[in-house]
């Protein structure tokens, strides 16, 4: 049993920024998808994301509803799912979702570059916030918010203008510096296409 100033059984900073890298660390195989959005013809792109995304929804579903499918599946992902997610989706079937509706919308070199900002720069993010943060509001570090700002720029060159990826990157770190109630694997790539399609 713990008691109040017992930290012998909480998490220690070096221990949250481990497993922060390991989740992370999934995270970033994603670039897969900005990749195929940049490269891949739309008729190939868009059944691969819209098929990928109705599977993990089936996932969810089971994991949800079925207790032996759950016990399953957190046997092979439990390390990297987050204790809110036991409950409610998990952050990859935002990510497939969320990259779903910004190639949809998209020019898919914006799209690329909006969910290039999410995999990466949020990445960036949580590993530097984790390791260095010490001036925070929101529950976000300002070193974390700089990191996804030149993270997410130097990514963001490869798939558009500098400039452009300037005004996409400082609008996805905003976007998720910010409280909104909404995930952020969604929030981010849609607000900063958005934004990068209407500087275009």
């Amino acid at each position: 049993m713990a008691f109040p100033g017992d930290t012998s059984r909480q998490p220690s900073t070096k221990g949250m920024l481990a497993r922060e890298i390991e989740r992370k660390s999934v995270h970033v195989a994603a670039m897969a998808i900005p990749l195929g959005c940049r490269f891949l013809p739309r008729y190939i792109m868009m059944p691969i994301l819209l098929g990928a995304s109705v599977v993990m929804l089936c996932i969810e579903y089971a994991r949800l509803e079925n207790r032996r499918f759950a016990n399953v599946f957190s046997r092979f992902f439990g390390s990297v799912v987050r204790e809110h997610e036991s409950f409610t989706f998990t952050g990859s079937t935002f990510v497939l979702t969320g990259s779903l509706c910004t190639y949809y919308l998209y020019d898919r070199h914006i799209a690329a570059a909006a969910l290039s900002f999410l995999i990466l720069g949020d990445s960036a993010a949580a590993i530097v916030g984790k390791a260095f943060g010490s001036y925070r509001l929101f529950g976000k570090s300002f070193e974390g918010f700089t990191a996804n700002v030149v993270v997410s720029w130097l990514i963001g060159i490869a798939f558009v203008s500098p400039w452009l990826a300037a005004y996409g990157a400082v609008t996805a770190a905003i976007v998720e510096f910010l409280p909104i109630p909404l995930d952020d694997n969604l929030r981010i790539p849609l607000v900063a296409g958005a934004v990068m399609t209407l500087l275009s």
